[in-house]
């Protein structure tokens, strides 16, 4: 999403989630993990893991970048401790070797590193495709493997399905012939896990009877134990007489089975479950109570009689009531006395957590009706994420297609339901606004929702606007954006000059520059289309703000050099504020060239300010802009090469930057109450080391 928010929303980034771009210095968090998993510390191991998952200070590039490094150094049992704890989490959990670390492994002859590769799930036609890579024995060696591997894997894989389809012949066979009764198929159930989450007691009762590990769970860290999965009290009760831990916990956290067994596992499980002794009033994840984990109408009615309370308020301010899964549901939570009055966020959180027209319905009904705004800010939510049938309730119950409603915390931050979809992509939402009378045509700039839809790269809501009515770019532009080659090449052979027929090109330029269309671009430049005629069609910033720094060195190399760069400042802020892109974006690496190119241009100054502000008294300026936004990135974590080129440059690598409080603070302190308040979980920890290297201070962790 392009952007032009002031410095204070960019202060406030730091709470959302993070991640970062590897570099070849290890952190402290990897040096430990690294000795820990040295030593055999498998404990040790997990206990960092949790820990910097809790700051968010690791990531996928960091776990591939240490486990690729012991694999490249033979140290398997380090590899094995640090890949059997990662396997448990959601980062590192889907690591491979890339075709160069493997092909390195088969040159070396490393077979045991390749048999625990095997052992986590390497595909072995892989390996086959490297057999050349080492001599004539591991050629014959890896292919020897690779066909065990596939045979044992299938066996593996039959063994499950037998289990999950009662076929207690085909389990006999397969376990007689020496299939280990605990393996884990490629879907990661084990046989007594499938059996269990299919009901088929017979299978279960087999596997117990052959040694089959009672609480062995599927996914090791979510700890999906065949007791958490079975809907069958039958079963339930052989797993109990086998030594079933009914206290188990899932995510290697104090979150009881009993709330998966609430959600998924009927009300004769949960029933059961309160038979063996576990408190119906627990509290798990969040400081909810089981009543947010119901699944059905009867499991709440068990949950209600033991006097689980209905307007238990969890750690975002939630109920139960708010994600009900459906209107019986609902209904009983309103009759045992759920709050439906007051809290005008009831319906915002509603909607996020996708309730459905029933229970929405009914508690409307419930509250006899809607309070404008609360039916307008939570519009804005369902067009947020796309709940079209939300949004039709919200529409009949009060809210208004061409109004502005809330949009997160703040009563003053007021937008068009129809923009939001335009910045999120919800085209369902934006066909039922339409219908409704939504104005396509509606923004704070001429042609904006139009523009800011191609800008956020949503083509089919641009196309649902254009169809009817948008205006604000020209066909080129569109076509561009809806990335029809042929009609772009048609245009383009007609294209007059800018100078003959100045609307044929509106918008196109970006257009072209956002999407790295060099073609379109460079006939664009030869027929004198403006390189920025406005800050809504600056093609600096279009190239920019997308890391398309091709397209940036040639409309730089139009340019040529001028004393004026008032031109560049947006789309080195651009650059810098999306270092750290998303997946959905282009690679860091891209975005770096892009502020390697504008700072080469002349696009920093130290007297320079926040573009489309002025620089207040005192203010440190562009400064403030840039080293704080290359912290506080747009998707958080911060990008530490940004810093160092903007240091470099001269920028003040510890600028003055007050908070949302109007304290006069400087950027190191805020990064320590992004510490202090957030557990370091923005910005990333190389971020925070580039700061404290170039400013000479050190932030607390």
């Amino acid at each position: 999403m392009k952007t032009r928010t002031l410095l204070s929303a960019v202060l406030l980034l730091f709470s959302v989630a993070a991640g970062a771009a590897a570099t070849p210095e290890p952190t402290k968090l990897e040096a430990s993990l690294l000795a820990a998993a040295r030593a055999g510390d498998a404990a040790e191991v997990s206990r960092l893991i949790t820990k910097s998952l809790e700051k968010r200070s690791f990531d996928d590039t960091s776990a591939k970048g240490l486990l690729d490094g012991l694999v490249r150094d033979g140290e398997l049992p380090a590899f094995t401790v640090l890949l059997g704890e990662l396997r448990k989490t959601l980062v590192g959990k889907d690591w491979q070797p890339d075709d160069a670390l493997l092909t390195e492994a088969v040159r070396g002859g490393r077979k045991e590193m390749i048999d625990a590769m095997l052992a986590s799930w390497l595909d072995p036609a892989r390996l086959e495709g490297r057999r050349d890579a080492g001599d004539a024995e591991m050629a014959e060696w890896v292919m020897r493997r690779a066909t065990e591997t596939r045979r044992q894997r299938a066996n593996q894989d039959e063994l499950v399905a037998a289990a999950g389809k009662g076929d207690v012949a085909t389990m006999r066979r397969l376990l007689d012939a020496g299939v280990n009764v605990n393996c884990v198929a490629t879907s990661r159930h084990t046989p007594l896990t499938q059996a269990a989450v299919k009901s088929q007691i017979e299978a279960v009762r087999l596997l117990l009877d052959r040694g089959a590990a009672v609480d062995q769970p599927k996914h090791p860290g979510w700890d999906y134990t065949p007791l958490c999965l079975t809907k069958s009290v039958a079963i339930a009760e052989l797993l109990k007489a086998s030594g079933a831990n009914v206290h188990a916990r899932l995510f290697g956290r104090d979150v009881s089975i009993l709330t998966y067994i609430a959600r998924y596992g009927g009300a004769d499980m949960v029933e059961w479950m309160l038979k063996q002794g576990l408190d119906p009033k627990m509290i798990g994840d969040h400081k909810q109570n089981l009543l947010f984990d119901a699944g059905d109408a009867r499991t709440v009615e068990l949950l209600l009689a033991a006097g689980v309370d209905p307007n238990c308020v969890d750690e975002f301010g939630r109920a139960p009531l708010s994600g009900a899964p459906n209107a019986e549901i609902a209904r009983k939570l309103i009759a045992a006395g759920a709050k439906v009055e007051g809290g005008d966020a009831l319906f915002n959180d509603m909607v996020y957590q996708h309730a459905s027209v029933g229970v929405m319905e009914a508690v409307i009904e419930a509250r006899g009706k809607m309070d404008p705004a609360a039916a307008q800010r939570a519009l804005i939510a369902a067009a947020h994420i796309d709940q079209a049938e939300a949004a039709e309730v919200l529409l009949k119950h009060g809210a208004k297609a061409n109004e502005k409603g809330q949009w997160g915390a703040s009563p003053d931050f007021q937008i068009f339901p129809l923009q939001v979809c335009t910045i999120h992509g919800s085209p369902k939402v934006a066909k039922v606004l339409l219908k409704h009378g939504a104005d396509p045509n509606a923004c704070e700039w001429s042609g904006g929702l139009l523009q800011n839809a191609i800008m956020n790269r949503h083509a089919d809501v641009a196309k649902i606007l254009r169809e009817a009515g948008a205006k604000g770019v020209s066909d080129l532009a569109f076509h561009l954006a809806m990335k029809d080659g042929a009609k772009v090449r048609e245009l383009l052979q007609a294209a007059p000059s800018f100078a003959e027929k100045p609307e044929f090109w509106k918008a196109a330029l970006p257009a072209a520059a956002r999407l790295g269309e060099l073609d379109a671009l460079r006939v664009a430049l030869r027929k004198g289309v403006p390189l920025a005629p406005s800050p809504e069609e600056n093609a600096f910033d279009a190239a920019a703000s997308e890391g398309q720094h091709e397209a940036l060195a040639e409309l730089l190399a139009h340019r040529g050099k001028r004393d004026d760069t008032s031109d560049l400042k947006q789309p080195l802020w651009s650059a810098v504020l999306n270092s750290h892109p998303y997946d959905d974006q282009r690679p860091a690496p891209d975005f770096e060239r892009c502020v390697k190119l504008l700072l080469e241009a002349g696009a920093f100054a130290a007297s320079d300010h926040l573009p489309g502000t002025e620089p207040s008294e005192g203010e440190d300026g562009m400064q403030l802009a840039l080293v704080t936004t290359a912290v506080f990135t747009r998707n958080p974590g911060g990008n530490a090469n940004v810093i160092e080129m903007l240091v470099a440059a001269g920028a003040n690598p510890n600028p003055p930057a007050g908070n949302a409080a109007g304290e006069a603070k400087h950027l190191s302190d805020l990064m320590q109450d992004a510490c202090t308040q957030q557990g370091c979980s923005t910005p990333f920890e190389r971020t925070i080391a580039a700061v404290e290297k170039a400013a000479k201070v050190v932030i607390k962790r």
